[in-house]
C-alpha cells in the first residue's frame, strides 16, 4: 500500500487519475476517471445513473463541481496512463442506448477501441460509476481488480444497492417507460457482487491486479482522508 499516491489537488494528476468523492447524503460515494487531454486540459469521465458523460474541469454543473474528490495515481507508467487518457478522450457512443446503469458486472466488459461500443460479456449488461472506471482501464489491456475470491455482498452492499434503485426510481425528467423496465432490471440484480468505490481506490494503492484481501483494507485507509461533502456535516460521513 502506498498512501503517497492519494492525490488532493487535480493540478497533481499525470495523466490519468482514479477520483472518489463523498455524494451530499454523507454515506454514498461517486467514483470518476480523472484525465488530462491532448491540451492537458483536465477531464473527467463517469457513470451516471442514465449515461456516461465526458466534462471538462469546471463543468459548470454544480452538483459535479461541488463534490470533494481525492484523487488516486495508478500504479501505472506514463505511456500507460497518457494511452489510458488518449483513450478516455475519444471514447465515442457515450449515449449509446445499450449503456445504462447495472449492478451485475462481467470483469471482461470493455470498450471496443475503435468503435468505442460496450462489449457486455453474457450475464451483464451495463455499469455503476466503479465498474465503468473498471472497463475504460480493461479496454487499454489494464486488470485493476483480480476478481478471484471477491466475497459475496454484505448487508451492506445490499443496502448500498438498494439505494441506487430507490434513487433511480425517484428521478424525474426521465421517461416513465425506460424507467420501469430498467428498476425491474436492477431489482433483479441486487445481491450480485459489488465493487465499492474505496475497493476502486484502494486497488490503485496496490499493485494491479488488486485482491479483495489487498484492496479493501487500502481503500479503508483512503476513506480516512477523504473529506466530507462541502454540504454534509462531519458527523454524518460514515460509509
Amino acid at each position: 500500500m502506498n498512501l503517497e499516491r492519494i492525490l488532493s489537488a487535480r493540478g497533481k494528476i499525470r495523466d490519468a487519475a482514479v477520483g472518489i468523492a463523498r455524494n451530499p447524503d454523507g454515506k454514498s460515494l461517486h467514483a470518476c476517471l480523472w484525465y488530462r487531454d491532448g491540451d492537458r486540459r483536465i477531464k473527467y469521465i463517469h457513470m451516471t445513473l442514465f449515461l456516461a458523460e465526458r466534462r471538462q474541469y469546471p463543468s459548470k454543473n454544480e452538483y459535479f463541481d461541488g463534490l470533494a474528490f481525492r484523487f488516486v495515481d495508478p500504479p501505472l507508467a506514463d505511456i500507460e496512463l497518457a494511452q489510458l487518457a488518449a483513450f478516455c478522450d475519444s471514447v465515442v457512443n457515450l449515449g449509446d442506448v445499450r449503456l445504462v446503469y447495472g449492478l451485475k458486472f462481467h470483469p471482461d466488459a470493455k470498450f471496443d477501441l475503435t468503435s468505442g461500443l460496450a462489449h457486455f460479456p453474457s450475464g451483464s449488461r451495463g455499469f455503476t460509476c466503479v465498474t465503468f472506471v473498471l472497463a475504460l482501464f480493461k479496454s487499454v489491456g489494464i486488470d485493476v481488480i483480480d476478481f478471484q475470491n471477491w466475497p459475496e455482498p454484505d448487508d451492506s452492499d445490499k443496502q448500498a444497492q438498494k439505494a441506487a434503485v430507490s434513487l433511480l426510481a425517484n428521478c424525474k425528467g426521465v421517461d416513465p417507460k425506460l424507467r420501469r423496465q430498467l428498476l425491474k432490471e436492477l431489482e433483479s440484480e441486487i445481491g450480485a457482487t459489488r465493487i465499492r468505490p474505496e475497493d476502486l481506490a484502494g486497488a490503485n494503492l496496490e499493485q494491479f491486479p488488486a485482491s479483495n484481501s489487498l484492496a479493501r483494507p487500502a481503500g479503508k485507509e483512503f476513506l480516512k482522508v477523504l473529506p466530507p461533502h462541502p454540504r454534509t456535516p462531519r458527523s454524518s460521513t460514515n460509509t
